[in-house]
């Protein structure tokens, strides 16, 4: 006997929410990777702007990733 029980339903809801999330994100992340920080007029804030876009659009991308795996993972269950 097993005291694990698995609700398959809420696993395909979060299943769905993560492929949700996964394609919401892709699009700000591509937006912010074409973000110039030359358009900020200073050299110092453009520099740190696109610092900014740049790890932004990485941290995005990463919560892409996560979510994409995430769902696949919980296809295998």
């Amino acid at each position: 006997m097993s005291d694990l029980s698995v609700d398959y339903e809420v696993l395909n809801r979060v299943r769905h929410n993560l492929d949700q999330i996964a394609d919401l994100m892709k699009k700000p992340g591509r937006e912010m990777e074409s973000v110039d920080g030359t358009s900020m007029g200073v050299p110092e804030l453009a520099r740190r702007m696109d610092d900014f876009g740049d790890e932004w659009s990485y941290g995005i991308k990463q919560l892409t990733k996560f979510s994409a795996k995430a769902s696949k993972a919980l296809l295998k269950m």
